[in-house]
């Protein structure tokens, strides 16, 4: 579900971008440009892919973890996995100062703890802070009348054919993403599409969170605590017992 979201989002000129491969039923996203790649992908499902064919898969070296999660194949678990690429020295130096990390770093130091999380943290609020399309993402569409009269309760001069526009726009945003709605309109002007969208996010979710596994991955980011197969044993039996 996170990475169906993700694909939604229109990055190309806020991050530099060139391509978006989207792919494997929705278990592989990539965004690549010249210095780096942003990929998003469900690791328990890449694994199944290698397992039929290493083609298939995104990772390349997957013969020593063939076995991974074999066990905990009846529970349906997923794991999301987040990397970026940083593909050039001048790209990788570009990050720390960014980050405000000094530009001589040892190799070493560049996949220790606290480097990880602040690029991995930094990639992820780009991407979320996108046209602010995370916060649409989040409102809760499924009864439209009741999101209609919180729209109208919080604003009682606005006028039904906004309510019903800002509404319709929300749902189109959120089945094909921004760049989806202006190829579905391409003869508007491209200022009004951005018109309907800005309109869209003047107005606050006001229902209950669709999307909190989007939330999670935030958190997960600042704990940054790794994934220890012996702690889902645990989890998965207590769940159980």
């Amino acid at each position: 579900m996170v990475i169906n979201e993700l694909a939604k989002l229109n990055v190309w000129k806020r991050l530099d971008v060139n391509s978006k491969d989207y792919r494997n039923n929705g278990y592989v996203l990539k965004w690549h440009a010249n210095s780096y790649e942003i990929c998003v992908y469900d690791k328990v499902q890449d694994l199944n892919q290698a397992r039929t064919s290493s083609k298939r898969a995104l990772e390349e070296d997957y013969d020593a973890q063939l076995g991974l999660f074999d066990d905990l194949r009846q529970q349906q678990v997923q794991v999301l996995r987040l990397e970026v690429r940083l593909n050039n020295r001048r790209k990788i130096k570009s990050i720390l100062k960014a980050l405000d990390e000094s530009e001589d770093v040892y190799f070493w130091a560049l996949f220790g703890r606290r480097i990880a999380a602040k690029i991995l943290g930094h990639f992820w609020a780009e991407l979320m802070q996108q046209h602010g399309m995370a916060s649409l993402l989040e409102i809760d569409l499924r009864s439209p009348d009741q999101f209609a009269e919180s729209l109208m309760a919080a604003n009682p001069k606005m006028k039904a054919a906004k309510v019903t526009s800002i509404i319709g726009t929300v749902q189109l945003l959120q089945q094909v993403g921004e760049k989806g709605v202006s190829v579905l309109f391409d003869t508007l002007n491209p200022k009004t599409i951005k018109r309907l969208i800005d309109e869209c996010k003047t107005y606050q979710p006001t229902a209950t969170p669709r999307w909190t596994a989007i939330r999670q991955v935030k958190q997960q980011l600042e704990d940054f605590h790794p994934l220890r197969l012996k702690e889902w044993y645990n989890i998965t039996q207590g769940a159980m017992s």
